[in-house]
């Protein structure tokens, strides 16, 4: 888990007992991940220009077996904004602050540094974009990038070089959020002309345009094995697409203003979780509403901020704006239904 408390902490899922904690920079840690092995983590501040002024982008990555620093990127002013960090924790793109380039922030460059490197090298300023940075993501085996921006404009990269390879144009105002489908063919991208669109990550082509979207579309992202995919607008609305033909297949029925705060989708793809004023569940194959884990009520008003499946898919984490991780048992019965009555019928028949 990481917060606004500037602090990251590894926790044992099965007591609860805190394992580690991960001091960071004393700023709000924007996102933090575990790398594929499970044997690193990895804390992002994003940085920026805010209300407060400037800060300066930190990246670590940890140890997670002693919880000590493995290594550490950023902390200067001119190194920017973080876009994205791959999921190996060994490449970060930024985009410039202002000063570094000659403009100021949301300059249309973007910087690719390897932070393993020591100290981290700069592989690449990725050059093309006419306007600002909005998102950025890697390929699942990340070796491609993928940049967007206010320019309207999708761009691909070869992360090993920061050479240009592709572009993807369609969209009629700015681009806010990209994703690669899991095998790293497609790339679906989120815009504020309220579409989504749906491209061929290595022909630049484009396979369908998802409309109808009541704002902008804020978050993108795919179900495991990239059978559906799910857009989230600016008015907290949520849509389920197929992944190959891009047909609408629900639009997720919601109770409160901020019922889609924090979105995933089970490891297996079978189930949908939905945190924010109310935790709830839905099918992930056709968006159907299953469970509410926590109702919302009129004297309750704190957001589920943030929500991960553990990759059995049996536990789901949630936190809050309050600072409260919960745990939660969502272990489906997979049985055939004879062998749980079976098992039942005796402790119903006893006294």
């Amino acid at each position: 888990t990481a917060g606004r408390d500037g602090t990251a902490r590894l926790w044992d899922s099965a007591t609860g007992d805190l394992q580690w904690r991960l001091d960071g920079p004393r700023r709000v840690i924007d996102h933090a991940f575990f790398t594929p092995d499970g044997g690193r983590a990895v804390t992002v501040v994003t940085g920026g220009q805010g209300s407060n002024g400037r800060t300066p982008c930190v990246v670590k990555v940890w140890d997670t077996h002693d919880g000590h620093e493995v290594t550490s990127f950023g902390d200067q002013l001119d190194l920017g904004r973080v876009l994205a960090v791959s999921a190996q924790g060994d490449r970060v793109v930024t985009t410039p602050m202002m000063g570094a380039l000659g403009g100021g922030d949301g300059e249309p460059d973007a910087l690719l540094y390897d932070v393993h490197a020591r100290p981290p090298k700069l592989v690449a300023t990725l050059r093309g974009h006419t306007a600002s940075l909005s998102a950025a993501a890697f390929s699942p085996d990340g070796g491609l990038l993928a940049t967007a921006g206010d320019d309207r404009s999708v761009r691909i990269w070869d992360v090993k070089t920061g050479q240009a390879l592709r572009q993807m144009d369609g969209h009629a105002d700015g681009v806010r959020s990209i994703a690669f489908s899991p095998d790293g063919k497609r790339l679906l991208s989120g815009g504020g002309d309220r579409s989504a669109r749906l491209y061929d990550a290595f022909s630049a082509s484009t396979l369908h345009v998802l409309g109808g979207q009541v704002g902008a579309v804020r978050a993108v992202l795919f179900s495991p094995d990239g059978g559906r995919m799910l857009t989230v607008d600016s008015g907290d609305r949520a849509w389920l697409w197929q992944g190959q033909g891009g047909a609408l297949l629900a639009a997720l029925v919601k109770s409160t203003q901020k019922s889609h705060t924090a979105m995933a989708f089970s490891p297996d793809g079978t189930r949908i979780v939905s945190a924010g004023d109310e935790l709830r569940i839905y099918d992930g194959q056709n968006g159907l509403f299953l469970i509410s884990l926590d109702g919302s009520s009129s004297d309750r008003a704190e957001v589920m901020t943030a929500a991960a499946w553990s990759p059995d898919g049996k536990l789901l984490a949630t936190g809050a704006q309050s600072g409260a991780v919960k745990l939660w048992d969502v272990h489906l019965e997979s049985r055939e239904p004879a062998a749980v009555r079976a098992e039942l019928e005796p402790l119903l028949a006893s006294p």
